[in-house]
């Protein structure tokens, strides 16, 4: 119960920072007028969610010792995220399907599997999965 307002807060401050990253690269795709532009701001716009939800998840795992109500925390702030606009669910879809076509040349391949577990946790998340 002491835990639950720190959780709000956590989540809250997580969801703040995550709904910024989409706003501002939604703004940049309907300002962009190349297509090739937009597409790879859709897809820094899946990065940065990654990068955005690896730096937090290891906030809990290191400063929560992944405490249950910390980890609930982080999932309903990238619940929040992730379905704030439709299109994320598109550009999620685009990115996985370039990420398996290209493989090593969209990332790493060391890692190839981080990258594929962070996006089976953002569609975990998503309440429209028919996209895919």
């Amino acid at each position: 119960e002491d835990l639950d307002p720190i959780c709000a807060l956590f989540s809250s401050f997580v969801l703040k920072e995550g709904l910024g990253i989409v706003v501002h690269t939604n703004d940049v795709i309907r300002k962009e007028r190349e297509e090739t532009k937009r597409i790879e701001a859709k897809q820094a716009l899946v990065t940065s969610l990654m990068k955005h939800y690896t730096h937090y998840k290891a906030v809990v795992a290191d400063y929560f010792g992944k405490h249950l109500k910390f980890q609930k925390a982080l999932r309903d702030a990238f619940q929040g995220i992730v379905n704030e606009d439709d299109s994320f669910a598109r550009y999620l879809a685009m990115y996985s399907s370039d990420l398996l076509k290209k493989g090593s040349r969209l990332v790493v391949s060391s890692s190839f599997e981080s990258t594929t577990d962070d996006i089976v946790y953002l569609y975990g998340n998503l309440n429209d999965k028919d996209i895919f």
